[in-house]
């Protein structure tokens, strides 16, 4: 399971840095190694991040304008024993934007905390770095582990966080391709 997690991550790694950019650290930071479940990311790593987010109207163009992300909690529910917060998702185009399949598209993506820790918070933390994770993220920690008093709160901010890094261009497109994909676009 380790083995699968370290490969996952380095997959993760050479995706950031993309074809010749040798063994530089993302966002040539020093980023601590962030473990990532590798059946989790497995999805989003065969295809090319910039081509896959191209269809929901992402361009790495410069001054291109982006759809606006949408993530909130809605709440929460138990099943089989385990707690699934309810994430209500949202993509909206900018107006004119051609080559996008939908003008706006709204869906509820149930998820349970481990599954957010590990196939998105460590994704986008990993790809981030360190200094450029701490400066969007400060106000806004990622949920402790255990579902304890305040989990809720806390995913609402983190993605509410996460979705202001991706409307502002903060991040690059695999950790668009990564969300997309995991909240099931």
């Amino acid at each position: 399971d380790g083995d699968q997690r370290s490969a996952a991550a380095d997959v993760v790694r050479q995706q950031m840095r993309g074809p010749g950019r040798g063994s530089a650290s993302p966002q040539g930071s020093s980023a601590a190694v962030v473990e990532v479940d590798a059946a989790a990311t497995s999805g989003f790593l065969s295809e090319d991040p910039e081509q896959y987010v191209l269809q929901f109207g992402y361009s790495s163009a410069s001054g291109s304008r982006r759809p606006h992300l949408s993530l909130q909690v809605e709440g929460h529910e138990e099943e089989d024993g385990h707690t699934l917060y309810l994430i209500s998702c949202s993509l909206q185009r900018p107006i004119g934007l051609i080559g996008t399949k939908f003008a706006a598209t709204a869906w509820l993506c149930p998820k349970r905390l481990v599954a957010l820790r590990d196939a998105l918070h460590g994704v986008v933390k990993l790809s981030l770095g360190a200094a450029a994770y701490e400066a969007n993220f400060a106000e806004a920690p990622f949920a402790r582990h255990g579902g304890v008093p305040g989990t809720t709160a806390r995913l609402r901010a983190w993605l509410a966080a996460l979705a202001s890094c991706v409307n502002e261009g903060a991040t690059g497109a695999h950790v668009v391709a990564a969300g997309l994909r995991f909240f099931e676009a």
